[in-house]
């Protein structure tokens, strides 16, 4: 029996989420947790694992949109695509979702995460994520809650001749690059600066990784002298007591909690 299209994109999704949350679980990837080894510990090692997967992602969204495999349209969510840019709308959104990523011990994937190791908190994270998630989709909350306020801080981008918030629409603004071309100097600028600060890192070199998850392949690029779940961290380096807190490590760390 032939399989429907949408049957093979949700089997597709859930390979793809299975071995992300594999791979999360394995290395305690964790947005939160970048932030906070960053700031209290001065370690940069999960902060260079995050910004490495935007630069994953990014590079990879544009290689399929110059091969036409794609064309994002311009209604995406959040809508960067379109001229008006809701600069207050990130400010706030932002600012709250760190507020509610602190108290939830994590972001929403790494909620899910947390929810596959049994943690109960997750699991009324997970609901609460849901339920506002679909009342702003399916109602008038976003709009009597959020824009009501919001649009009239809206700056348009289209009175500088600037069609979109992408990175790509400045590039053709400020260098007269259309289409593709502008695409890729866009990708090659972001791509590019991410992948120098990740990789520039003296932690970072194609090492023979002792860790059953290197072995399965032999060479990874995992850090010099870590694991998978202390990516980038040095030894005797994760624990580190913060010089302003005095805490080791961070609540979205090693922790099952």
């Amino acid at each position: 029996m032939e399989l429907d299209i949408h049957f093979k994109v949700l089997a597709a999704v859930f390979l793809v989420a299975t071995a992300m949350g594999a791979t999360m679980a394995k290395t305690n990837f964790c947005t939160m947790g970048a932030v906070s080894d960053w700031v209290n510990i001065g370690d940069t090692g999960r902060l260079r694992a995050w910004l490495l997967a935007v630069a994953v992602a990014a590079g990879g969204v544009a290689l399929l949109e110059l091969a036409g495999v794609v064309t994002l349209p311009e209604n995406t969510q959040p809508p960067y695509r379109t001229p008006q840019f809701a600069w207050l709308r990130y400010l706030v959104g932002g600012f709250l979702f760190g507020i509610g990523m602190t108290l939830a011990s994590g972001c929403g994937s790494k909620t899910l995460v947390r929810i596959g190791g049994g943690n109960a908190k997750s699991l009324v994270v997970a609901i609460a994520i849901g339920a506002v998630a679909y009342a702003m989709f399916t109602t008038q909350l976003f709009s009597v809650a959020v824009m009501s306020w919001v649009r009239p801080t809206i700056v348009d981008l289209g009175a500088w001749n600037i069609p979109a918030q992408s990175v790509d629409a400045f590039v053709a603004a400020a260098t007269g690059a259309a289409g593709g071309a502008a695409r890729a100097i866009a990708a090659a600028i972001v791509v590019g600066g991410l992948l120098w600060f990740v990789l520039r890192s003296p932690d970072f070199a194609p090492i023979a990784s002792s860790s059953p998850a290197a072995s399965w392949s032999g060479w990874r690029w995992w850090p010099a002298g870590s694991s998978p779940a202390g990516l980038g961290a040095k030894p005797g380096a994760r624990r580190r007591l913060s010089p302003r807190s005095g805490r080791a490590g961070s609540r979205c760390s090693r922790s099952p909690s």
